[in-house]
C-alpha cells in the first residue's frame, strides 16, 4: 500500500513531467520553419499525448488532494481555537494572582503549563500552514497554463520584433517616409495653434468717457422773486434816557428800552 509520504513524491514527479513537456510543445510552437508541417504535427502530437496521460495519473490524485487540503484547513482552526483559549487562561490566571487568590507558587505553576501550550501550539500551526501552502500549489499547478520558459523565448525573434513593431506609435512618420494624410492635418493644425499663440495682440481701446457740459455757476439769490434787503442807515437816533445811539427805524432803545417816539 503507498503510503503518505509516497504519493506525495509521486505527485510531485507528475507535476515536473507535466511542465517539462508543456515547455516543450511551447518551443515547438516558437521554432522556425525549418521542419515540414508534418514531422512537425507527429511531434506535437506525440507531446500532447504524453501530457493527456500525465494529467490522468494526476487527477488520480486530486480528490484526495483537495480532502487532505480541507482536513488540513479544519486541523489550523482548531488549532487557533485552542491557542486563543490558552491565551485567555493566562490572562485569567494573571488577574487572580493580582488580586491574591493565587498564591505565586500555583502562578508560576500556570504560567509555566500555558507557555508550554503555547509554544507546541505555535509549532503546529506552522506546520499546518506550510502544508496547506503546499496543497494549494500542488492542486493549481494541475490546471495552471504553462510559463513561457527564457529559453523558448530565444526561439522566437521574430515574434519580439513583431512586438515592438505593434508597439510603436501610430500616426507618426519614420524618417524618409513620406507622411501620411493624418500627420500632415497635424502638423498643419499644430503650426497654425503656433502662429495664433505668437502673434501679438491688438489692444483693444475703450471708449473715451462723454465730457460733461459745464455748468455755469449762477449766483444763488438770497431768496426765489425777492430781492435782498438793502443796508440799514447809520445810527443817528439818540436816546434821551441813556444817550446810546439808534436807528432812526427804531421805536425803542436798545440799550435801555425807552421809547424813542416820545423824545
Amino acid at each position: 500500500m503507498v503510503d503518505k509520504k509516497d504519493k506525495a513524491n509521486n505527485v510531485e514527479t507528475l507535476l515536473a513531467d507535466k511542465q517539462q513537456i508543456e515547455e516543450w510543445i511551447e518551443r515547438l510552437d516558437l521554432a522556425g520553419d525549418e521542419v515540414a508541417d508534418d514531422v512537425r504535427t507527429k511531434v506535437k502530437t506525440d507531446y500532447e499525448t504524453r501530457l493527456a496521460g500525465v494529467m490522468k495519473e494526476l487527477n488520480q490524485y486530486a480528490d484526495e488532494l483537495s480532502e487532505s487540503l480541507k482536513a488540513e484547513v479544519a486541523r489550523r482552526e482548531k488549532l487557533w481555537e485552542e491557542e486563543r483559549a490558552g491565551k485567555e487562561r493566562f490572562a485569567e490566571a494573571q488577574l487572580r494572582h493580582t488580586v491574591g487568590e493565587h498564591s505565586d507558587k500555583e502562578w508560576q505553576e500556570i504560567q509555566a503549563e500555558v507557555n508550554e501550550t503555547l509554544q507546541r501550539l505555535e509549532t503546529d500551526l506552522d506546520k499546518t500552514t506550510a502544508e496547506i501552502t503546499r496543497l494549494e500549489d500542488v492542486l493549481g499547478a494541475m490546471t495552471a497554463a504553462p510559463k513561457k520558459t527564457a529559453a523558448a523565448a530565444a526561439l522566437a525573434p521574430e515574434a519580439k520584433e513583431e512586438k515592438e513593431k505593434s508597439s510603436e506609435p501610430k500616426g507618426e512618420a519614420k524618417e524618409g517616409e513620406p507622411q501620411t494624410e493624418a500627420f500632415k492635418e497635424k502638423d498643419l493644425t499644430l503650426i497654425k495653434s503656433a502662429k495664433t499663440e505668437s502673434a501679438p495682440k491688438e489692444k483693444v481701446e475703450e471708449p473715451a468717457a462723454e465730457a460733461k457740459p459745464a455748468v455755469e455757476k449762477v449766483p444763488r439769490p438770497s431768496s426765489i422773486g425777492i430781492e435782498a434787503p438793502l443796508p440799514k442807515a447809520d445810527k443817528t437816533l439818540k436816546c434821551g434816557e441813556c444817550s446810546a445811539m439808534n436807528f432812526p427805524t427804531e421805536w425803542y432803545c436798545e440799550q435801555c428800552g425807552a421809547e424813542l417816539a416820545s423824545l
